[in-house]
């Protein structure tokens, strides 16, 4: 997935709807755009999958961490008008 079909994507997802992704395809600009996202509640990364994982389960949910493949939930803010620089 590139960084205009991440952003796309996403901007689709309704909350509560999951989206996979796999950052290892992602530039540097996409992984930094999925921790922003992470980081601003636009994502929210499954916590079942983290507990499995990582012992640090708030750098994973605060953006801090990013793994390679998670699963993550979209939450309640809307990206776009976040990257346009309205509220979200």
């Amino acid at each position: 997935m590139n960084y205009k079909t991440l952003i796309k994507e996403v901007s689709t997802l309704r909350p509560g709807e999951i989206i996979y992704i796999n950052s290892i395809g992602l530039s540097i600009r996409g992984i930094e755009t999925v921790r922003l996202m992470v980081k601003n509640g636009v994502l929210i990364p499954e916590i079942e999958e983290v507990k499995k994982v990582y012992k640090d389960i708030e750098a994973v949910m605060t953006g801090a961490v990013i793994f390679p493949q998670m699963i993550y939930r979209k939450g309640g803010k809307d990206y776009q008008k976040y990257m346009e620089g309205g509220e979200a």
